[in-house]
């Protein structure tokens, strides 16, 4: 369903009606990224003190390939440890859904719980559409869309940390210095479906960031290649985390159309460059 209509000049506020859709200026570009290199890792940061746990992968100057005609919906669960200096350990844990329609938009939502007691909890979400080169983050709590216009020649992805794209290279390469191997952990039933499993390493060379010694972090990810989605992961970071990310109660049929629009009520911020 479309998202915006006659978009506003930069940065200007508007109430939102329940369903909006977007129409592109001549040379849309979000401001954020007006610099960015061949391939940038843009962090979208909620407008509140709670910091959604996903990101969006912008690859400048490589066609978008959204996932078309494999609608599903899923719930989603991660836990993030943190190990302090002081020997102290911090655990996140954060519940959400993701769900993607047969145009291949996409919507992510996280539940954060309230820290005091007279809050709701706050819930999180991004919309991805391909369609339109935009991104629309949502704030529950503030009631407030931020919509975002993306450069047309480019692919992103939406990435929950550190839960890693289904389609990702089956080799060993490098990636901007740091070394990736891949080994196959075989197939595994999840249910009534099939899961690929990898486990990966990505060795940070000695030098590379300030580092005297190579640091090593591994992931084993487990992906179902039909939907083409990552249903698991547990990632192990001798820098700080140690993060699981679990996909459970999947379902392959059409999400609800709602789920890709701004809901009433909210305050619509855009950023437009023309």
């Amino acid at each position: 369903m479309p998202l915006v209509q006659n978009p506003p000049a930069p940065l200007k506020d508007f109430s939102a009606p329940p369903s909006i859709i977007l129409q592109h200026p001549r040379r849309p570009t979000v401001r954020t990224l007006t610099a960015l290199p061949p391939l940038a890792l843009i962090a979208v940061l909620a407008p509140s003190p709670v910091r959604a746990q996903w990101n969006l992968a912008v690859h400048v100057g490589s066609p978008d390939h959204p996932v078309l005609n494999l609608p599903y919906c899923a719930d989603l669960t991660q836990e993030t440890v943190t190990h302090l200096t002081d020997g102290t350990t911090r655990t996140l844990s954060v519940t959400g859904r993701i769900c993607r329609s047969s145009a291949g938009t996409e919507h992510v939502e996280e539940t954060y719980p309230s820290t005091t007691p007279d809050q709701p909890a706050t819930i999180l979400t991004i919309i991805l559409d391909h369609e339109h080169h935009a991104t629309i983050t949502l704030n529950s709590r503030l009631k407030i869309a931020d919509l975002r216009q993306l450069p047309l020649n480019s692919e992103y992805t939406i990435q929950i940390p550190y839960a890693s794209p289904a389609n990702h290279n089956p080799e060993e390469y490098t990636l901007a210095g740091v070394s990736i191997g891949v080994k196959s952990l075989g197939t595994r039933m999840d249910g009534d479906r099939t899961l690929s499993g990898t486990h990966r390493t990505y060795t940070v060379p000695a030098g590379l960031a300030g580092n005297n010694q190579p640091i090593v972090r591994t992931a084993d990810i487990w992906v179902d290649q039909t939907l083409q989605i990552t249903v698991s992961e547990e990632d192990s970071d001798p820098r700080s985390d140690e993060i699981s990310f679990h996909l459970t109660n999947i379902r392959t049929d059409e999400p609800d159309p709602a789920l890709f629009t701004i809901p009433a009520g909210y305050k619509i911020r855009a950023t437009f460059r023309n």
